[in-house]
C-alpha cells in the first residue's frame, strides 16, 4: 500500500512539491478522505516528504530504462549511449527545478531525536546526494553494457557518478527549463572523460576529484547546511 501512495502522490510534486500537501491531494485506498498525517507516518515511516523524494528518484531511474528499450539501438557507440541516457536523467529534473533544491536540502538532514540542544543547525550528511549520484552512474553504465570489471567497474562508477552529480549540481542552481548550461557541462566532462585511457588509478582519482567537486558546489549551493 505505501507505494502505492507513493505512486499517487507523485503527480502533485509539481504543484506541491515533496511535501505533505502532495499526499494530501490523494485520498486513502478506498475512500475519499484525505490520508491523515498520523496515517501517513503509520504507512511511510515519520518523514514522508523523503520517502516520496526516494520514489522520485527511483521513478528516474525507470525513466532511464524506458529510454533505453526506446532510443539506444539507434546509437552504436558505448559513449553515445551513456552520454544520451545522462542527459535524459538532467531531463528529467526540469520540471521540478523550483523544488529539488529544497527538496534536496531536506534529504542531507541528519534525524537525530531529540537535536542536542547547543546544536544551531541541522546537522546534515552528503551520503544521500552521493548514494543518488552513484545509483544513477550504476544504471547507466549497465544501459550501456558497459564490459568493465572489478576495481575498473568502480573506478567507473566513480568517474561517471562524480560527472553526473557536478553536472545535477550545477543544474540545481538555475529554475530555468531552458538553461542547457548543465546538459553541455556534462557532455563536455563525458567527452574529457572519454579520452582518459589508462584504467584502474588514474581513472579512480579522476573520478574522485569530479566527485569532491560536485560535492563541493552541492555545499555551496546551500544543501548541506541549513
Amino acid at each position: 500500500m505505501s507505494a502505492q501512495i507513493l505512486r499517487a502522490a507523485l503527480p502533485y510534486v509539481h504543484s506541491h512539491g515533496f511535501t505533505r500537501a502532495a499526499f494530501s491531494q490523494i485520498t486513502a485506498p478506498g475512500t475519499f478522505v484525505p490520508l491523515s498525517g498520523t496515517a501517513l507516518e503509520a504507512l511511510l515511516g515519520a518523514n514522508p516528504e523523503r520517502a516520496l523524494l526516494a520514489e522520485w528518484l527511483q521513478n528516474g531511474l525507470e525513466d532511464m530504462r524506458v529510454l533505453a528499450r526506446d532510443d539506444l539501438q539507434h546509437l552504436h557507440q558505448k559513449h553515445d549511449q551513456l552520454k544520451h541516457v545522462l542527459l535524459r536523467r538532467l531531463q528529467y529534473n526540469t520540471p521540478l527545478l523550483h523544488h529539488l533544491p529544497q527538496a534536496f536540502r531536506s534529504f542531507t538532514a541528519l534525524e537525530i531525536r531529540p537535536v542536542p540542544s547547543p546544536l544551531s543547525s541541522v546537522l546534515r550528511t552528503p551520503r544521500p546526494l552521493v548514494s543518488h549520484v552513484v545509483a544513477v552512474a550504476d544504471e547507466a553504465l549497465h544501459l550501456a553494457k558497459d564490459e568493465a570489471r572489478g576495481p575498473e567497474w568502480h573506478a567507473r562508477r566513480a568517474l561517471v557518478g562524480g560527472i553526473y552529480g557536478l553536472a545535477e549540481s550545477h543544474q540545481l542552481k538555475s529554475t530555468s527549463p531552458q538553461d542547457d548550461s548543465a546538459a553541455k557541462l556534462l557532455s563536455r566532462l563525458l567527452d574529457e572523460a572519454s579520452r582518459v585511457k589508462s584504467a584502474g588509478e588514474e581513472i579512480e582519482q579522476f573520478g574522485s576529484y569530479i566527485l569532491r567537486s560536485a560535492l563541493g558546489i552541492v555545499h555551496s549551493a546551500g544543501a548541506l547546511i541549513r
